[in-house]
């Protein structure tokens, strides 16, 4: 799945942050689930950066449409929650998501989404050093 626009990228990652919200929502609802807290703050972030992701899009619509990318394949990121492992699979989510934003912001030439890209896939990374604690 090719994304070749301002907007295709952005979708695409509001779309996975959705993805991983209710993955996480899902695992919060088993009271023997491990790691509550992590998995807490995981939801918590992955519904800030949806918000963030869709204010973005929506204050930008005019250079969305002017601003040219380079394609990014969508298929090298995208996340089946359905074939996920409980244990491993925050760590997969973060990682999966941390390279996407990391290359996302490499192809959108519009400083202020760069710096969100790198934001997110900065707390991103704080949660992977939480997790490998």
């Amino acid at each position: 799945m090719g994304l070749a626009s301002f907007s295709a990228i952005l979708e695409f990652a509001i779309d996975e942050e959705k993805k991983a919200a209710d993955f996480t929502a899902l695992l919060l609802k088993n009271p023997d689930a491990p790691d509550q807290e992590f998995f807490k703050k995981f939801l918590a972030d992955s519904e800030k950066n949806r918000k963030t992701l869709q204010m973005i899009l929506q204050e930008n619509v005019t250079e969305m449409v002017m601003e040219p990318c380079e394609e990014i394949d969508g298929t090298d990121f995208s996340i089946d929650t359905a074939s996920l492992a409980v244990k491993n699979a925050p760590l997969f989510i973060l990682e999966k998501q941390v390279a996407y934003f990391k290359n996302a912001s490499k192809v959108i030439n519009l400083k202020e989404v760069k710096r969100a890209f790198d934001r997110i896939a900065e707390r991103k990374m704080s949660l992977i050093s939480e997790i490998r604690k």
